[in-house]
């Protein structure tokens, strides 16, 4: 299996706004909200089944992973009921801000690394990677392109027909 690398992505942020006057209406701190939410997005081992000679290991998957899904978390519960986040918060799925960006002719791009790993063959990697490529230009709007700039084996080809 080769290694690969992808450069110039922005890594996922969820972003969740309150008003700091929601904020102390409800009596609530930054510090109690981020223990809420934590409490509500965990991953944890939560026990096994054991039985004829087997075992299964069992998890629960907490995560929350678009902002859609900390809508339900509950923030307050009492005699007047749950305030949810979605009840106060604006919740965006977005991307961090960051200062480091990958362009191609002037345009934002993606740069994938690809490296043999191991015994493969340097020429059987960069078939499998333009096949690959292939499948993905067929399957992506016109508008995405994609634009080999480094491809080291081609020299590796041209020496093997010397």
């Amino acid at each position: 299996m080769s290694t690969v690398e992808l450069d110039g992505l922005r890594e996922p942020e969820i972003s969740i706004e309150i008003p700091e006057t929601t904020m102390r209406s409800l009596g609530l701190t930054y510090r109690d909200l981020a223990l809420q939410l934590e409490q509500f997005s965990i991953d944890t081992p939560a026990g096994a089944i054991r039985g004829n000679g087997r075992q299964l290991l069992l998890r629960s998957d907490g995560r929350k992973e678009r902002a859609s899904d900390f809508a339900s978390v509950p923030i307050i519960s009492g005699p007047q009921g749950v305030v949810r986040l979605g009840d106060i918060a604006t919740l965006r799925d977005g991307f961090r801000d960051t200062d480091r960006f990958f362009r191609i002719e002037g345009k934002p791009g993606v740069a994938v690394d690809v490296y043999q790993v191991g015994s493969e063959k340097p020429l059987d990697v960069a078939a499998n990677v333009e096949k690959f490529f292939e499948q993905f230009r067929q399957e992506m709007p016109q508008t995405v392109q994609i634009i080999p700039l480094f491809d080291i084996t081609k020299d590796y080809k041209a020496r093997i027909e010397l």
